[in-house]
């Protein structure tokens, strides 16, 4: 048995690759790795302007609460 190579959690018997993963695979096929790769980076991983204002507003809340 082996483990999936992209998430390593699921446990393999046949492909490196779980199903979940080979629904990301499938998605590089179609639109381009870059194209997904520029998704995740744009929808999923803070951006470093936004990570100040987000920052203050998350403190600003906190300190309301006391």
């Amino acid at each position: 048995m082996l483990k999936c190579v992209l998430c390593e959690s699921s446990t393999m018997y046949y492909y490196n690759l779980c199903e979940e993963c080979l629904k990301i695979q499938k998605l590089m096929r179609i639109y381009t790795p870059v194209k997904v790769h520029a998704f995740i980076h744009k929808t999923l991983v803070i951006q470093d302007e936004k990570m100040d204002a987000r920052l203050s507003r998350t403190v600003k809340d906190v300190l309301k609460k006391d």
